[in-house]
């Protein structure tokens, strides 16, 4: 008598597992498309620590900065930008701020829904690539593209971080890393922003 080999089994194993290999894995984050809203009246406060060093030593320039989200506006390009209206208050006077006005900047993002996609600030007509999207971890991409500064690799350092300020927690953080060269001897440079939806 021949035994003819059982297939039953190993087709039962493998039905089963091709069920349950047929969901769907999240791989974009919820939360890294709010990281950079573009609604009307928001605003932001940050203390400023510049610090620029010269052949005399030192320069600390410390003030507190109020950025405000406004209106819509087309650029050359036919793109809609968003208006940032900039203000500054001494650090002198603490939470006491008078703000008076500063520059006004814009902002850009992408709004499409495939494919890459980038945010961008306009600083004193520099335009620069401050996000991707999607967003993944160490990701990177030219910065300065649009602008003559040379290429700058960006790149995202975390995109799901807990950042504590001033004792206030902030959750679902992007670390975008701009400048990392820390390894000459003459210069250091080393530049980040923090992203909280």
């Amino acid at each position: 008598m021949i035994r003819k080999p059982f297939l039953g089994l190993p087709l039962l194993v493998l039905a089963l597992c091709m069920w349950r290999c047929n969901g769907i894995k999240q791989v974009i984050l919820p939360h890294t498309e709010l990281i950079f809203p573009l609604e009307a009246g928001k605003y932001t406060i940050t203390h400023v620590i510049d610090t620029t060093f010269d052949t005399s030593g030192p320069v600390v320039d410390r003030y507190f900065k109020k950025e405000v989200i406004g209106g819509k506006e087309a650029d050359l390009l036919g793109r809609q930008l968003t208006l940032l209206q900039t203000y500054r208050s001494p650090e002198e006077l603490g939470q006491n701020y008078q703000f008076e006005t500063a520059q006004l900047w814009t902002l850009y993002k992408d709004e499409g829904t495939t494919g890459e996609r980038y945010a961008e600030r306009i600083e004193d007509n520099v335009r620069t690539r401050v996000l991707k999207f999607p967003v993944h971890p160490y990701i990177s991409w030219n910065g300065n593209l649009y602008n003559s500064k040379g290429p700058q690799e960006f790149y995202y350092l975390n995109v799901d971080s807990t950042v504590v300020v001033n004792g206030n927690t902030f959750e679902h953080c992007v670390v975008v890393i701009q400048k990392a060269d820390t390894t000459s001897a003459i210069s250091y440079k080393y530049a980040y922003e923090i992203y909280a939806p």
